[in-house]
């Protein structure tokens, strides 16, 4: 027999990431009394170390901007881009609810977003905003944290570092190729007003929402078990000080996050390590709890991934290796990545996703021929920008070993010399040529956002001749898995009957993707998660009430 619950709500929110904070929102704005229980001791999630995009097409910011959009091609573009395994009536659902419910949280939240001006992910696809200077994304203008009062300190902070500008800016992304352009002072003033930009301002300004309306929050609250009986009418959960457990009196809302961090869910989904770039908490607690109640599960070898790299020694607070994404380095000029054997197998430039897609393909033989990775540049690339922390101009530090040649570095990374040597000269007359035939380095406005467009000739190219010659391994992350319980347009989560599991909702990383495979444009899985987040907490809190 359960014990009385310590406390009562409405609704349960369990994590505190954009989907449970939208969710939270929405909930407490459809008129449903809130608890919101986070594992960590912040709030924010994954989503505060992000760039803050949210891919949402046919939105107002985009309209008023004069983007011209219409939604057969949106839907065109989803369905060639998810390969059949997408869910159709969600593209819907997603399209429809989309643009109201930015506009929404634009209004229920200090967050002011502004329309980017970076393309889809998939160049050449029909129906893709491909052109630079237009996008379906939107980013969060910069955020005061003053504005948190005392809950600043509870507040989620990027281990990477503040960067107090918005994200999809075309002139600071510049900033980020060309820090030497960042004026000091500037940046210095911004910082010591308390201003965020990027996933931080996203996240932030999400949690000004839910502190502003005096949501119960409950961190380092771990949920466990889902309290059911007919329906889903509960929680109980780990704290430091025992278990509590949750009554829920219309539902509860998964959005914990994936599953990245939990290693048996790892093995059994992807037979290759894949190192998580993600808060730890995101242990598959959602997952386990969805299994409790015999949910319909989808995409569980799905994940959002990127190529990353790791410095020697760099830690997070909590003692995790820092995983750092090659989100622009590898775009930059005087810059090729080549496996094993000193051979390239993609084109650099194209979305952190597909890259992934490419470094983790496996053969016949079922090996997987372009690991190990890296990133080869020169010289000029040291010279001109730089390689995670260290700028330009710095003196190299100690896991940035320069070569004097080519031999010798394929020596110290155990690759084929030859080969190296073979892909180098065959890139470098590519680029004396103007254009990649190999790969297509270069094409399209993805690699024109994030490339050197002062770059003379071509913002993606240039030659590797310059010694010193280094090589930094490139390792497969993710930024979340996104297998989990199937849900239906109202967020409801489905049983293996196919049925709606009454009082259980979910949005965000905890669900199977409605994309799929596909990672659509920027912001695809923040925009997944505000969306489908606010429809959980709006389903959740109209949710007849529970008289257990």
């Amino acid at each position: 027999m359960e014990r009385a619950p310590e406390h009562e709500a409405d609704v349960v929110v369990i994590g505190a990431g954009a989907a449970g904070l939208a969710a939270a929102i929405a909930a407490h704005d459809s008129g449903a009394k809130v608890a919101l229980l986070e594992a960590s001791d912040c709030f924010g999630g994954t989503a505060a170390w992000s760039g803050g995009a949210a891919w949402v097409p046919l939105n107002g910011f985009a309209r008023d901007a004069g983007i011209d959009d219409d939604r057969d091609s949106v839907l065109g573009y989803m369905r060639h881009c998810a390969e059949g395994r997408g869910d159709e009536t969600l593209f819907a659902a997603y399209l429809d609810a989309g643009p109201e419910a930015l506009d929404y949280l634009s209004k229920a939240t200090p967050i002011d977003f502004t329309v980017g001006t970076m393309p889809d992910y998939h160049g050449g696809v029909p129906g893709g905003m491909l052109d630079l200077g237009k996008s379906r994304s939107v980013a969060p203008d910069v955020f005061d944290l003053n504005r948190l009062g005392e809950a600043r300190p509870l507040a989620r902070r990027s281990p990477h570092g503040t960067m107090p500008f918005s994200f999809l800016e075309t002139e600071e992304m510049k900033a980020t190729i060309h820090p030497e352009r960042i004026d000091p002072s500037e940046y210095s003033a911004r910082l010591e007003k308390g201003l965020v930009g990027w996933g931080e301002a996203l996240a932030a300004g999400l949690f000004a929402g839910v502190v502003e309306r005096g949501i119960a929050l409950h961190p380092q609250t771990r949920a466990r078990r889902l309290l059911a009986n007919g329906r889903v009418h509960g929680v109980e959960a780990e704290t430091d000080h025992g278990r509590l457990s949750f009554l829920a009196r219309r539902g509860v809302v998964l959005a914990t996050g994936g599953f990245e961090w939990n290693a048996a869910d790892m093995e059994e989904n992807f037979p290759v390590g894949i190192e998580p770039a993600t808060v730890p908490t995101n242990r598959g607690d959602g997952l386990a709890m969805a299994r409790q109640v015999d949910a319909a599960l989808g995409n569980m070898q799905g994940l959002w991934g990127w190529p990353a790299y790791c410095i020697p020694g760099e830690v997070q607070p909590d003692g995790h290796p820092l995983v750092r994404t090659s989100l622009i380095e590898r775009l930059m000029p005087h810059l090729i990545c080549v496996n094993g054997q000193g051979q390239r197998f993609v084109d650099e430039t194209q979305s952190y996703h597909i890259i992934l897609k490419h470094m983790t393909r496996r053969d016949a033989a079922g090996d997987y021929p372009n690991l190990p990775a890296f990133h080869v540049f020169d010289g000029q690339f040291r010279e001109k920008y730089p390689f995670g922390p260290v700028m330009p101009g710095q003196k190299d530090p100690s896991w940035l070993t320069g070569h004097p040649d080519l031999a010798s570095l394929a020596e110290a990374k155990g690759i084929s010399a030859a080969d190296l040597e073979q892909t180098v000269a065959e890139y470098n007359a590519a680029v004396m040529r103007g254009h990649d035939d190999a790969f297509g380095r270069g094409g399209g406005g993805y690699a024109a956002f994030f490339g050197d467009r002062d770059n003379p000739g071509h913002p993606n190219l240039g030659t590797i001749e310059k010694p010193p010659f280094y090589a930094v391994e490139m390792i497969p992350a993710t930024i979340g898995t996104c297998g989990g319980p199937l849900f239906d347009p109202a967020a409801r989560v489905l049983g293996r009957d196919g049925h709606p599991i009454a009082g259980l909702y979910a949005a965000g990383n905890v669900t199977a993707a409605f994309s799929g495979p596909s990672y659509f444009g920027p912001g695809c899985t923040l925009g997944a998660a505000l969306i489908f987040g606010v429809t959980a907490g709006r389903s959740a809190a109209r949710d007849e009430v529970s008289d257990v």
